[in-house]
């Protein structure tokens, strides 16, 4: 495959983004728990003073692991503003600043919120545009999708896609951290590292493609090289095979059922864990922490708070495999079970491995560069690193890659499907991990 261009989308983008962060004043400072005054242990959970926002809740699985997890059992919004001008499809993006993100701001979608943020429970401004996300019935597209099932407990977000220019608001008028940009060099924006939010990557993936783009899906671009997967991806997009999403259920009940059950407990007793409320590490394990951090900022709806975050050891991993058959790209996900999925299993990428896992997952499945699990060699014909949504992880980085191959391993847990079938399931809701979601994204980029 052809290295997607990206002249100047760091003239377009990333040098919007820089502008906002010279712009802004921050400052995110490690504290203990224990200084917080809006923060507190109750009730063997770490929550916030209003019972609001989050919380931070222990679990322990039926074959003796435990972890913390991060509970937020409220719905948040996540949506693009979406425009055709002159013959061309428009997003209006924003420029988030998060104490976690990896270069502080990053693309994010034009409304990016927790319910508790909407109800202004910190008692800082509104939501910009909030008012054009209120109804679903306006959407193109709107489904719960959820997020890290090794993070996160039970946490879903609302993906939308609104079309319509916000009445009374020029172009003009707009913030500095918001600008229409042409969404071709959004897409291809997806292809740079650390530049697009988790968020804005799982609305993109979870919009209908075809509104993202004036061309037919995947067809050959004039500006681009020729692309040898150009076609194959236009195929596998047009294309659903009968009973291929029961299989999908069949797999993911399958998993579900075998997955061990989930018991919470407090996380000041974690088995494994080390709690301990008057240092920098609240809860500390092999593959992460609970840290606090104390932020001051001119950039945000409220000039300073603090709040839990979690903190991995090392870089993740996902790899999606591509498979070519008959003329059509199919890609192999892999239905798994984790600890925090409201729905228990979900299709995530072909391989992965968390931050924090230390590669013991990714080295066992034997993903060497170019390389891929038990059988041939694959090529990478797409790859980006991106730091995972900044408001609740610390610079946490995990490295997509598409890796083409020959033919897939032979796991009873992995389902081969086409794009438009997978496109079924992402407008659906509820079946693709935020990871698959995230590797889905730089497919989008040929777009």
């Amino acid at each position: 495959m052809a290295e997607v261009g990206t002249e100047g989308v760091e003239v377009a983008v990333g040098g919007w983004l820089e502008g906002l962060r010279r712009a802004a004043s921050v400052d995110v400072r490690p504290i203990p728990l224990a200084r917080s005054r809006e923060w507190v242990l109750r009730e063997g959970r770490i929550v916030h003073r209003t019972g609001r926002y989050f919380a931070v809740t222990g679990v322990e699985l039926a074959d003796g692991s435990a972890q913390p997890l991060l509970e937020q059992r409220e719905i948040g919004t996540l949506g693009f503003l979406r425009r055709v001008r002159d013959g061309r499809v428009e997003l209006l993006v924003q420029g988030k600043i998060e104490p976690g993100n990896v270069g502080l701001a990053q693309v994010a979608p034009t409304l990016q919120a927790t319910a508790s943020n909407l109800d202004r429970v910190h008692g800082g401004r509104g939501q910009f545009l909030e008012a054009e996300f209120r109804d679903p019935a306006r959407s193109e597209a709107s489904c719960e999708q959820s997020e890290q099932g090794t993070r996160f407990l039970g946490k879903l977000n609302r993906n939308t896609l609104v079309t319509g220019n916000p009445d009374g608001t020029t172009d003009a008028d707009l913030p500095a951290a918001y600008r229409w940009f042409d969404a071709d060099i959004v897409l291809r924006t997806l292809a740079c590292d650390n530049a697009v939010n988790t968020d804005a990557r799982s609305v993109l993936t979870s919009a209908p493609w075809h509104l993202l783009t004036v061309r037919p899906p995947f067809a050959e671009r004039p500006d681009q090289p020729a692309d040898p997967l150009s076609s194959p991806l236009a195929r596998s997009y047009a294309t659903l095979r009968p009973g291929a999403l029961d299989e999908v259920r069949r797999v993911l009940d399958r998993v579900a059922r075998a997955a061990p059950a989930v018991t919470e407990v407090a996380v000041d007793s974690l088995p494994g864990w080390r709690f301990d409320a008057d240092a920098v590490h609240t809860l500390d394990g092999a593959a992460y922490a609970v840290r606090h951090l104390a932020v001051e900022t001119d950039a945000r709806e409220t000039p300073a708070w603090d709040q839990p975050i979690i903190d991995s050891r090392g870089d993740g991993h996902a790899d999606l495999d591509l498979v070519v058959s008959d003329g059509i790209a199919l890609v192999v996900l892999v239905a798994r079970s984790e600890p925090g999925l409201l729905h228990v299993a979900e299709l995530g990428p072909t391989r992965v491995a968390e931050p924090g896992s230390r590669g013991e997952t990714w080295s066992s499945a034997g993903s060497a560069a170019g390389g891929a699990a038990g059988g041939a060699a694959g090529t990478v014909v797409a790859r980006v690193r991106q730091s995972d949504e900044g408001g609740r992880f610390y610079r946490d980085v995990t490295e997509y890659r598409i890796v083409q191959r020959p033919e897939p391993d032979d796991d009873p847990d992995a389902v081969l499907l086409t794009l438009g079938e997978v496109q079924e399931l992402l407008l659906a809701g509820g079946t693709l991990t935020n990871e698959a979601r995230s590797a889905l994204s730089l497919l989008l980029t040929r777009l």
